[in-house]
């Protein structure tokens, strides 16, 4: 009998196994990211400080992340995993590669670290005082995303011919994913309307910086400016912003001897208001709007803001 063909490691081998490996942590860690920001959107807690500069939107940054970061790492996992199980069947004698062993046996490992610093990270968060329910949740996610992980290394690990069962296991992920995905999307909304959030987002800077400005006016010069065109300064280099999206001046009254408005128009409503249960830092409170035109009242505080005097 002719000696059997020895099967040697090839580089594409090496490939796929560490493009499979990379591409499912990075799917398993984005996916427990999207399911923790959907629970603590849901499920907020009033002691977190669950806030988010900016435009105000708890959250989002994070979720949108996790939605782009899945988008792309797992349909590059389920498309190394076909290679490789496709190479598989071509030589089922690789089934027995060392290198293949020793890296599965690697991720395995990797995912019972993961998964016991996850749960020792949420049961402290739940012994420090978290929601019953918040705690759940977030276990209950980390275990099946990283149960699967760990099921499929160990299966895959034990098996001796090709797993024939793989496509079955891949469509039923498949549409987990997909699920969460289009929970993340309705949640987080159109990039339409999200830019319509940062609009709204850099007219709060605007007015912050405007009224940073009103106030240094009247400490300087005891009175308050007769309009925003007296805030310009070329030697200090501070310009009267307009509105970011069409341009327009913002509106501005004096109301008083220390007292003033100022108004803008808004695409949104303040995150703040959409969530209530979160709890809000008091720059993004101080600046709370409805959608349309909104004037904020202002009257300078003598004992924070005195008069210079020279």
């Amino acid at each position: 009998m002719p000696p059997s063909k020895k099967v040697k490691t090839s580089p594409k081998d090496v490939f796929l196994q560490l493009l499979v490996i990379v591409a499912m942590y990075f799917s398993a860690i984005t996916m427990i990211t999207l399911l923790w920001q959907l629970v603590n959107l849901n499920i907020a807690d009033p002691l977190a400080n669950d806030y988010y500069y900016g435009t105000g939107r708890p959250y989002f940054g994070a979720l949108r992340f996790a939605i782009s970061s899945l988008i792309v790492a797992f349909p590059t996992l389920i498309v190394a995993a076909y290679l490789q199980n496709k190479g598989y069947k071509k030589e089922k004698a690789k089934l027995d590669l060392g290198l293949r062993k020793w890296l599965i046996y690697l991720t395995i490992f990797v995912a019972a670290l993961v998964m016991a610093g996850d749960l020792i990270a949420i049961v402290y968060n739940y012994l420090e005082g978290d929601l019953t329910m918040r705690f759940t949740l977030k276990a209950l996610s980390m275990v099946l995303v990283l149960g699967v992980v760990f099921t499929y290394n160990l299966w895959d690990l034990k098996r001796s011919v090709p797993w024939k069962g793989v496509k079955l296991f891949s469509w039923g992920v498949s549409l987990l994913v997909l699920v969460a995905l289009v929970v993340g999307f309705i949640t987080v909304g159109s990039p339409g309307e999200e830019r319509l959030y940062r609009f709204d987002g850099e007219r709060v800077q605007d007015l912050d910086s405007m009224q940073w400005q009103i106030t240094n006016y009247w400490q300087h010069k005891e009175v308050l400016p007769g309009s925003l065109i007296d805030l310009n300064d070329e030697v200090g280099g501070y310009l009267v912003p307009t509105d970011p999206e069409n341009s327009s001046e913002y509106e501005y009254r004096v109301l008083g001897d220390k007292t003033f408005e100022l108004c803008a128009t808004f695409n949104k409503q303040s995150a703040s208001l959409d969530y209530p249960q979160i709890n809000s830092d008091d720059y993004m409170k101080k600046w709370e709007h409805e959608a349309g035109r909104v004037c904020f009242e202002r009257t300078i505080d003598e004992e924070l803001y005195p008069q210079v005097k020279y």
